[in-house]
């Protein structure tokens, strides 16, 4: 039986879904991307699909559901993004995202250059510091268990 879905374009069960596992450069295409590495990005959150998407011009909403492939601890991937494509006369809301591949494809390489994802100038030469530090620890564990992989 197949599920009842509104016929008024503007009810959000027929906007377009958004998961954040679509644009996450860190999944691979069976787990769930659906642009290139190149145009995705790290760890993408649904707030932030969000912002991007009202910026553009488009309705967009975040429902609190997870997407079905990921496992269930999988937290920071929570939500998905309900985004309205087209107007009540089924004219496109933004002419410029024609399908939502394009869509996705300007999400990616947005979400990057957001200001919640630029570190504070003052704060970088902190967390460069810690972070030569903590890659110096990793990369001796990393020596050891390829040491055990030759043997």
């Amino acid at each position: 039986m197949s599920a009842y879905l509104p016929k008024d374009p503007s009810a959000p069960q027929r906007w377009i879904c958004v998961y954040p596992v679509y644009i996450d450069k860190n999944k691979k295409i069976p787990e769930g991307r659906r642009v290139c590495k190149e145009k995705a990005c790290e760890n993408p959150t649904a707030e932030e699909i969000r912002d991007i998407c009202r910026s553009q011009g488009f309705d967009a909403e975040i429902e609190r559901k997870q997407y079905p492939r990921n496992s269930y601890f999988d937290n920071p991937s929570k939500g998905r993004v309900r985004i309205r494509m087209f107007n009540n006369d089924q004219t496109l809301a933004n002419p410029k995202f024609k399908t939502r591949k394009q869509l996705l494809v300007f999400i990616g390489e947005m979400i990057p250059k957001l200001k919640s994802r630029q570190a504070p100038k003052g704060a970088e030469g902190g967390a460069s510091g810690a972070d030569a530090g903590g890659n110096v620890g990793g990369s001796t564990s990393k020596k050891k268990k390829n040491k055990k992989g030759k043997r």
